[in-house]
């Protein structure tokens, strides 16, 4: 039974919330849309090919996963939580991968 304090919220039928799924939505409709632009207009996509700064930005990537990776594991220890442990890897190896 309700309190008169009490909110209510609305939820989809599989017991997710609208503004969840809306969020979720967005963020598929960027890459989709990047990628409606770049075929509609080919002459937008233009080759940059510089040495120097294609190993720095691969160089960045792997830093920056290897960061991802580590928070993970961290987290995994604190929380003694074998999951969180099994997803560290996964950006371990793409750190690897990259760098």
């Amino acid at each position: 039974m309700r309190e008169a304090g009490d909110t209510v919220t609305t939820v989809s039928a599989r017991g997710v919330p609208p503004v969840r799924i809306g969020r979720w939505a967005v963020h598929g409709a960027f890459p989709a849309a990047g990628l409606w632009l770049l075929v509609t207009y080919p002459d937008l996509n233009h080759m940059y090919m510089h040495g120097g700064m294609h190993f720095w930005l691969i160089r960045g990537a792997a830093v920056l996963s290897l960061g991802v990776a580590i928070l993970p594991l961290r987290a995994a220890r604190v929380h003694r939580d074998m999951r969180l442990i099994l997803v560290s890897p996964v950006f371990q190896s793409n750190s690897g991968f990259l760098g």
